[in-house]
């Protein structure tokens, strides 16, 4: 079998194995997942094999599968190094990524990807403005930054000039609490028990606060927080402190836990609310090479 003329298929395969999942590879490829679907079948259809396990919308490698996947891991490994070699080349190398984001963007999402990203690509260089949304927006506008992340879409009137926003990833609310407390830590909490609890959120001027307040009004509650705190980190310190049940999202947790701090996520009956983190830049100037690098680096999830 000549698996040659298959290229667009195993990096299908490939990108759906890595992640056991035809979901996320349809968001880092930027196709339907139909598409992804189609292409596993034509791919299994040459091979003779199955690929592929289903069982209750979850995905596994047979044995086949694991094969295949362990020749892809070294093809795409070497791609991957003659593009960053050929980036080079080009002068990506000595390239500048000047944009616009919060605070918490930069430190609890952005970061991982800068950090890998200034390992393949040491002699860029990095120019922050650390901004809020509204912000952002005008420094965009004003070609003071090249590009901008939001963690909120473009809404009617939040700009006077058309940009181009596109979404890159999402980011869900979590509660966490002090690891050492076991009480919180056993079962799922009930609005009725969370309420009973002493809250830690960001101040009511908070963007994130607002969607906070509308999260607990749709299930007829009040949100009344115990502590407000200027930053996420406060929040932290206060939850892991044992003031009470913190409000910040997944990744901040991800990023709190690796740190070593001493928290952990509190299970709660309700579905919390989704976030997005997307860039936005201005249409008529072109993103350079290395911005393009380093956006789409994001939006297949390379840390």
């Amino acid at each position: 079998m000549d698996l040659s003329n298959k290229l667009s298929e195993l990096r299908v395969f490939h990108y759906s194995a890595r992640a056991l999942s035809m979901t996320a590879a349809a968001k880092q490829l930027c196709v339907t997942q139909p598409a992804v679907t189609h292409s596993i079948k034509e791919l299994e259809a040459a091979l003779g094999c199955r690929l592929f396990t289903r069982i209750n919308r979850k995905i596994n490698l047979t044995a086949e599968g694991e094969l295949l996947y362990s020749s892809t891991r070294k093809i795409f490994a070497e791609l991957e190094q003659f593009q960053k070699k050929l980036d080079r080349r080009r002068g990506l190398d000595g390239g500048v990524l000047f944009f616009s984001a919060t605070q918490m963007i930069v430190r609890y999402f952005l970061m991982s990807y800068m950090t890998s990203f200034h390992a393949d690509y040491p002699s860029v260089q990095f120019k922050v403005q650390s901004s809020s949304k509204r912000e952002t927006i005008r420094l965009i506008e004003n070609g003071l930054v090249d590009f901008g992340f939001l963690t909120t879409p473009l809404e009617p009137g939040e700009s006077g000039q058309k940009l181009n926003y596109e979404k890159l990833a999402e980011i869900t609310d979590v509660f966490i609490t002090s690891s050492s407390d076991y009480a919180l830590g056993r079962q799922k909490l009930s609005f009725e028990q969370l309420i009973a609890q002493p809250l830690i959120t960001l101040r009511k001027s908070a963007l994130s606060r607002r969607y906070q307040e509308q999260y607990f009004s749709q299930y007829g509650f009040d949100l009344n927080p115990s502590i407000e705190c200027d930053n996420l980190d406060l929040i932290i310190e206060f939850a892991e402190a044992g003031f009470g049940v913190g409000w910040i999202t997944d990744n901040v947790l991800k990023s709190a836990l690796k740190q070593g701090r001493k928290i952990k996520k509190v299970e709660f009956s309700h579905r919390l609310p989704t976030r997005e983190i997307g860039v936005v830049y201005h249409p008529s100037r072109t993103l350079s090479l290395c911005a393009e690098k380093f956006i789409e680096r994001i939006r297949q999830g390379n840390i």
